[in-house]
């Protein structure tokens, strides 16, 4: 630092040399740099500002990263769910088209139980006719347990269990 006149302190540079061999000659050459000290002093300002503003940006950016994850993940939650549902429709179809399908079923039971019932009552009907009608008449029966299964399965209420005696059953 050289304290001039009329300027006051300023920064300075001091280059010495010695342009004869025998050095009985220097030469000295002073430069001010006040001016390019202020711009270092600035310019460390700065770069202390942009630090700060690069974390900031850089904190920013994570939160960004994490909001676009927490979207992803929100859209990839929205398109199970709409999966989910398009699946629970097509059952709900599926269930409706066995309920319309077991009642109509139902109906040619109530027919074919009805007529096997007849035929069993009528006198005279030989024992042969009258094992087949029956066998008709078990399996109608059959027939119409399960679509009183069906239709259960197709209004979504809980099936009913009971005990089979295995052996009757494949007998029967």
């Amino acid at each position: 630092c050289l304290r001039t006149k009329g300027r006051g302190d300023c920064q300075t540079r001091v280059d010495i040399s010695s342009p004869l061999e025998d050095d009985s000659l220097c030469m000295l050459v002073l430069t001010d740099i006040s001016e390019r000290m202020r711009h270092l002093v600035s310019l460390e300002i700065l770069n202390r500002k942009l630090a700060r503003r690069s974390s900031d940006l850089e904190a920013r950016n994570q939160q960004l990263v994490a909001e676009v994850a927490r979207r992803e993940a929100g859209e990839l939650q929205r398109l199970e769910l709409q999966r989910r549902l398009h699946t629970s429709e097509r059952f709900e179809s599926l269930g409706l088209l066995a309920a319309g399908v077991a009642h109509d079923f139902n109906n040619l039971l109530v027919s074919v139980l009805g007529n096997a019932e007849l035929l069993l009552r009528r006198p005279g009907l030989n024992d042969d006719c009258r094992r087949s009608v029956s066998l008709i008449k078990l399996a109608g029966t059959h027939a119409s347990d399960l679509t009183h299964r069906l239709l259960e399965f197709a209004g979504g209420r809980r099936l009913s269990l009971s005990n089979v005696d295995l052996s009757t059953l494949v007998t029967e």
